[in-house]
């Protein structure tokens, strides 16, 4: 006796492609033997998978620098304004008063 697999529950979907986007995906996908959806399906996995990797090498990449900066201010990220760009000054209106904003 057959077991019936259950399919995974699809969700439908319309998308334009150029003519010649369209022909070469139909000729690949009927050159590897599948369906032109199953082609596209196969691929949008394959760019998740290596979006998931590169999101992975920046996270890494970020992290490996943190806490490289020895002896530094530990407000050093919160100050980052008034170290490059000096203390802030208070805003005044055009008649020169300060507004207190700022």
């Amino acid at each position: 006796m057959a077991v019936a697999r259950k399919r995974p529950k699809m969700k439908r979907t319309q998308i334009s492609l150029l003519p010649e986007q369209f022909e070469r995906l139909k000729r690949l996908a009927e050159r590897r033997g599948v369906s032109f959806a199953q082609y596209l399906r196969d691929n949008v996995r394959a760019i998740e998978e290596y979006a998931e990797e590169e999101d992975r090498e920046y996270y890494e990449r970020m992290m490996s620098i943190v806490g490289t900066v020895k002896g530094a201010d530990p407000d050093l990220s919160v100050k980052v304004d008034e170290i490059l760009y000096g203390p802030r000054k208070p805003a005044t209106c055009s008649l020169g008063f300060e507004t207190g904003i700022g």
